[in-house]
C-alpha cells in the first residue's frame, strides 16, 4: 500500500483539503479505472464519515441534527445539479 504524507498544519479547510487531494482523491480515481460502482460506493462512504463525524462533533438534539443533515444534502445537492458532469451523468441516465 502507498504511503501518505500530510501535514497538519494550517486552517482547518487546508488540512481537509491536502486529506481529499493526497488520499481521497487518488484512491477514487484508481477504484474509477476499473469499477466505477465501487468508486460510487467508496465516494459514499466517504461522504458519510464526513458527515457524521460533524454531526456527532456538534452535540446537537436530535431534531436539530436532523434538520442540518437535510439542509447539508440539500445545498449539495443543488450544487452537484449545476455542474457539467452531472448534466452529462443525467443526460445519459434518460
Amino acid at each position: 500500500m502507498k504511503s501518505f504524507e500530510l501535514e497538519f498544519e494550517g486552517t482547518p479547510e487546508q488540512v481537509a483539503e491536502q486529506i481529499f487531494r493526497k488520499i481521497i482523491a487518488p484512491v477514487h480515481g484508481e477504484l474509477s479505472k476499473n469499477h466505477s460502482i465501487i468508486a460510487e460506493q467508496f465516494a459514499l462512504c466517504i461522504c458519510g464519515n464526513a458527515i457524521g463525524c460533524f454531526l456527532s462533533s456538534c452535540k446537537l438534539p436530535p431534531k436539530a441534527t436532523a434538520d442540518l443533515l437535510i439542509r447539508m444534502i440539500n445545498e449539495m445537492a443543488n450544487g452537484i445539479e449545476s455542474t457539467a458532469a452531472f448534466q452529462t451523468a443525467t443526460e445519459v441516465i434518460s
